[in-house]
């Protein structure tokens, strides 16, 4: 089953299931239906079940996602509510590091300690870039110095449709080669 039609599934067990209390069926042929409809959807939720588990530093943040959560993230700034890590000047990293924080039930925010080490080289490399010890190249920022390069067509800590060139400017573009009206015809 292709992704387009896996979310075409999805899509209708959803409204099948916030239409009905109980569905059920009036043709035997719907219940067939249902059946593969609700199969297909446990198969897919397994999938991505097994996937999130594969991620290494679960990111925190709910539906929201990341630009959700940067208006909160800038009032706790402005309030004094932040930690150390509302601090780091990179964008990209403190987005990451801000999403991994869990919050306990008095408010306050703490970082797993499996995440440490990551911080703490983040915080580094952010303290050498502002003091001019370091400098990245072309597509490169604290964020992937640390964590290595981006996966092709993804970028972390920004949120979704935004590109590489969006999220780190220094990203240089392909050059197209521009041939000359007269040299293909020479070639011919």
């Amino acid at each position: 089953m292709g992704v387009s039609s896996s979310c075409s599934t999805i899509k209708i067990l959803r409204k099948t299931l916030l239409t009905f209390e109980k569905p059920v069926p009036h043709d035997p042929l719907d219940h067939v239906f249902l059946i593969l409809l609700l199969t297909s959807f446990q198969e897919i939720s397994s999938k991505a079940t097994e996937t999130t588990k594969l991620n290494k530093y679960p990111p925190r943040i709910g539906p929201r996602g990341y630009r959700g959560m940067k208006p909160q993230w800038e009032k706790e700034m402005e309030s004094g509510e932040s930690t150390k890590f509302h601090n780091i000047r990179s964008e990209r990293a403190r987005n990451f590091i801000l999403a991994r924080l869990k919050r306990d039930p008095t408010g306050i925010y703490s970082l797993p300690t499996d995440l440490y080490s990551l911080a703490s080289e983040l915080i580094e490399k952010d303290t050498q870039l502002s003091h001019g010890d370091w400098f990245p190249g072309p597509g490169a920022d604290v964020l992937t110095e640390v964590l290595g390069p981006e996966h092709p067509g993804r970028t972390r800590a920004v949120g979704h449709n935004v590109g590489l060139r969006q999220s780190m400017p220094r990203v240089d573009k392909k050059k197209r080669k521009s041939h000359d009206k007269y040299n293909l015809e020479d070639i011919k």
